[in-house]
């Protein structure tokens, strides 16, 4: 799962995922998608799940949360 929409529906739709056909849809301004991201280290049994939440935009879209903090050492 890449993302998936975030709102009053209970399916999270639309989901947003490479290993299927992508929804015969556009994204359209005002909606709320999360942007996920799964990091884990191959054949260890601990993870972590990050999700920012993105407002869509005829334009850039835009982040729902403040800046997180992160270590510099991630992004090497």
């Amino acid at each position: 799962m890449i993302g998936h929409g975030a709102g009053l529906g209970s399916s999270g739709y639309p989901h947003i995922e490479k290993r299927k056909t992508p929804p015969d849809d556009t994204l359209k301004p005002n909606q709320v998608i999360a942007v996920e991201c799964y990091l884990a280290e191959e054949g260890s049994p601990q993870a972590v799940k990050l999700e920012e939440m993105v407002l869509v935009r005829d334009g850039k879209p835009e982040p729902l949360a403040p800046d997180m903090p992160h270590d510099e050492r991630f992004l090497s």
